[in-house]
């Protein structure tokens, strides 16, 4: 929770200042696993029973792999503490975290009825006002297989949003890394819809679902190994991390792309980044010839 309170703090301090309105400001957070409230207890079963599962926050029966939960009651927790935290009314869109670890050891009936659970607590959430509108973030289940057992069918996620809130459902955005190392999104057929295989950026598109790739740096990975062949394509970039970025955001169909940023310099060159635009669609495919 450290990140929303120094989220926190910067937003009321540029509204304040009269630099931001409120509407010009897009926040995103999300929820799932259980989070500490700054560092990690020294006990942390001990914290998750007595502050979770002892007030009847979560059911054991609920929690996997003793850290993370989807249901209601834990849902609106998370999401009063993150208002709490972001010092705001409204959370613009608020991610489902890395729902794929219940998948991977439940039943899929099992798993589909808790996601179905989610995704109507959430719907209430937008007609209470306190999210606008959510979506799912995974670091494997866009980028895997149909065979895996942490896959996430899209066409199956926009039907459980719509059997829950109508046509006029808010599941609105999907989150995955995208880098040059991890392309999986864009170039494996790894979804389907009507029978037609595409990919999860494709299937995103055909549904009018965002996308945000996140970690185009790899965690700092590809500052140290970015390929050759791509950045001999980005002559025009000084770093490594500007050409990381860049690659990631001229990719066709996705709509943003998140940066940690450590250092007001980084700030500053992200921002310097961002003044140009994203390479045009041949410029992109030119780089793998």
């Amino acid at each position: 929770m450290r990140s929303e309170k120094a989220v926190g703090r910067a937003l009321a301090k540029l509204f304040e200042d009269g630099l931001f309105s409120r509407e010009e400001i897009v926040v995103a957070t999300k929820g799932g696993y259980i989070p500490f409230d700054g560092e990690p207890p020294a006990n942390i079963r001990a914290f998750i029973r007595s502050s979770y599962i002892d007030p009847g926050i979560v059911e054991e029966e609920g929690l996997v792999g003793g850290c993370h939960a989807m249901t209601p009651r834990f849902l609106e927790k998370q999401i009063t503490k993150s208002l709490d935290n972001l010092r705001l009314d409204t959370i613009d869109l608020y991610y489902l975290h890395n729902p794929e670890v219940h998948r991977a050891v439940l039943p899929k009936s099992v798993f589909l009825d808790r996601m179905k659970r989610a995704f109507a607590f959430l719907e209430e959430e937008t007609a209470r006002g306190r999210i606008a509108r959510y979506g799912v973030s995974s670091w494997e289940a866009f980028r895997a297989e149909p065979s895996s057992p942490v896959y996430l069918s899209i066409e199956e996620l926009v039907d459980l949003a719509a059997r829950t809130g109508g046509k006029g459902h808010h599941f609105a955005a999907i989150q995955f890394p995208f880098n040059a190392a991890m392309m999986e999104a864009y170039a494996l057929v790894s979804q389907e819809i009507g029978g037609e295989s595409v990919s999860a950026v494709d299937a995103a598109g055909r549904f009018g679902i965002s996308v945000t790739a996140s970690a185009p740096l790899l965690q700092g990975r590809l500052l140290k190994q970015f390929p050759d062949f791509l950045a001999h394509g980005m002559k025009d970039l000084s770093s490594k991390a500007e050409k990381s970025i860049q690659f990631a955001r001229s990719v066709p169909g996705i709509s943003a792309v998140l940066v940690g940023m450590g250092r007001e310099l980084h700030v500053v060159e992200n921002l310097s980044l961002s003044r140009r635009p994203p390479l045009a669609e041949e410029d992109l495919f030119r780089l793998f010839e």
